[in-house]
């Protein structure tokens, strides 16, 4: 499974076969009728391995936040294959692989939306640089992948459990007949792998091939200024230097024709004050760079804090300012857009990363703020957007823009939120550096690229550190910059304006699959309490 994952081995075929060794050993459990524990048990180290084979690099940010992100989200997928197996040992084969399906499918569903959300290992990102194949996409996001991994994982198992049937003739005589039907049975598993695979793989390719955008071009410049996380972008740099930096690469492609300029995320380190954000010296030096440039939108990131005086209503993430009782504030992870004329437009992060930007469950435990890991800008559990914010113009090109923060690109639902309120692109800010040359940035850069085919949005991706990189709606990447490189590069993309199939209903294989597994779960229970234990029947 990790060798199938994008840039640890990036050989996905082997991600069709990878969970046929845990599903034949929760067979001989369920055959020799040994205790459920066993699957719990070895399915465990089955997922601990995989987490740690592919995000192992969460260490060079965090050593205790990679040991708690591995063995944590090890157990928490292990939970669907051992409800499986529980389903199966009641319910029977039929049931029970239908649960198979069902529960794991819920399980990432519900881990995109819940507190300890760690979804950066749901199967369908499996395919994060075989574009080309998963165009249908479009229809059911990455959840589809996911379905399409298990579905191949269960005929491999089947092909294998019965693969005597291909691969010896008949070895009594008196049992022809019973062994011909088995081994008929056997070709049929073979040619529906077969097709399972090639159809919707020939379908997407086909979507790939004939997919045409429309014209709409819009002029992009991304300034990566690679100002190092650890010893520059927090402590060691100023701002004014900083942004001197940002603004000497960004002249090298701005002209009059570009329509935007984009900056990382935590451009502006320091935490501007938000209702003095117009008077602030760091938006007055960018606005100063804009003001050269009558059509130029620029959009980068800053933290930032809001104070609520008394007689404001303070938001639910708000905190009280030590020492001043009747003063709340929050601090934001934010993007900012500044242009001639016009009042500058903020937006909150709104999916925070575990254990730096949010502490889970803080409203029912409050000491555990003080665990929050501390990695440069604001920390702890941050405030966020009510909901998504587009940066708009009105004027000129009146293109609308979603500003996705660094990990919100990773999910699929919360970018097409964005996308049914109106976004014609996707632009996405972020800082990678954090995780130093490993494949985290770079499976960081591709799973962007399944926002696009989802979406049929074109990209924008600006790393302070890390790839920036424009990506079209075939989720082709078409520029990029190298790793630890400060540039600026420029490319026109298409903007869009209709809306897919997932852009318009979401992740539905999600929703229902939660809903048939709620009623499943329900159905185990009760066969549970009435005694009952399937007869296990081959299918």
């Amino acid at each position: 499974m990790s060798l199938a994952w994008p840039h640890v081995g990036s050989f996905f075929p082997l991600v069709f076969v990878a969970l046929v060794p845990m599903l034949l050993l929760e067979d001989q459990v369920l055959t020799k009728r040994l205790r459920p524990r066993k699957v719990l048990f070895q399915s465990y180290w089955f997922f601990l391995l995989f987490n740690l084979f592919t995000t192992w690099w969460i260490w060079n940010a965090s050593p205790g936040g990679m040991i708690m992100a591995v063995t944590v989200n090890a157990l928490l997928m292990t939970l669907p294959f051992w409800l499986f197996h529980l389903a199966r040992r009641r319910l029977g084969n039929r049931e029970g692989y239908f649960a198979f399906f069902v529960f794991w499918l819920c399980f990432e569903y519900l881990h995109y939306l819940w507190e300890l959300s760690w979804p950066w290992l749901s199967y369908g990102n499996v395919f994060a640089n075989q574009v080309e194949i998963v165009q249908w996409y479009e229809f059911t996001g990455v959840t589809g992948g996911s379905l399409w991994v298990l579905v191949m994982n269960l005929l491999s198992f089947q092909l294998w459990k019965h693969r005597k049937f291909l691969l010896r003739k008949n070895p009594e005589e008196n049992n022809a007949a019973q062994w011909m039907l088995m081994r008929k049975a056997q070709w049929k598993r073979l040619v529906v792998f077969v097709l399972t695979f090639i159809v919707p793989a020939s379908v997407s390719f086909i979507m790939y091939t004939s997919y045409s955008e429309e014209t709409d071009p819009v002029d992009v410049v991304i300034v990566q200024p690679n100002i190092d996380p650890y010893y520059e972008k927090f402590d060691g740099m100023g701002v004014v230097d900083q942004l001197e930096k940002y603004i000497q690469i960004a002249r090298t492609k701005l002209d009059d024709r570009v329509d935007f300029v984009l900056g990382p995320e935590t451009q502006l380190p320091v935490a501007v004050n938000e209702k003095k954000i117009e008077t602030n010296s760091a938006i007055l030096q960018l606005k100063t760079l804009v003001s050269e440039f009558p059509k130029l939108r620029l959009i980068t990131g800053m933290s930032s804090y809001r104070v609520y005086e008394p007689g404001e209503t303070p938001s639910e993430t708000a905190g009280p300012i030590p020492g001043q009782a009747h003063y709340f504030y929050d601090n934001f992870n934010a993007a900012l857009q500044i242009e001639n004329g016009e009042p500058v437009q903020t937006y909150h992060k709104m999916k925070l990363v575990l254990g730096v930007e949010k502490i889970p469950f803080t409203g029912i435990f409050p000491f555990l703020e003080d665990l929050a890991l501390d990695l440069g800008g604001t920390s702890g559990s941050l405030g966020i957007e009510a909901q998504p914010k587009l940066f708009h113009s009105s004027k000129g090109k009146k293109i609308r823009v979603a500003p996705a923060i660094c990990y919100e690109s990773i999910y699929g639902d919360h970018i097409a939120r964005f996308v049914r309120q109106g976004a014609d692109l996707l632009f996405i800010i972020t800082n990678d550096g954090w995780w130093d040359n490993t494949p985290g940035y770079r499976q960081h850069m591709s799973y962007a690229r399944l926002r696009a085919i989802e979406n049929r949005r074109s990209i924008a991706r600006c790393a302070n550190t890390g790839v920036s990189c424009f990506i079209n709606q075939r989720g082709d990447v078409v520029m990029q910059s190298a790793w630890w490189e400060p540039v600026a590069i420029r490319a026109q993309i298409n903007a869009n304006s209709k809306l897919t199939w997932f852009s318009t209903y979401g992740d539905l294989i999600g929703k229902y699959s939660s809903f048939a597994a709620l009623l499943l779960t329900l159905y185990t229970l009760y066969a549970w309490i009435m005694g009952k234990t399937s007869q296990k029947r081959e299918i």
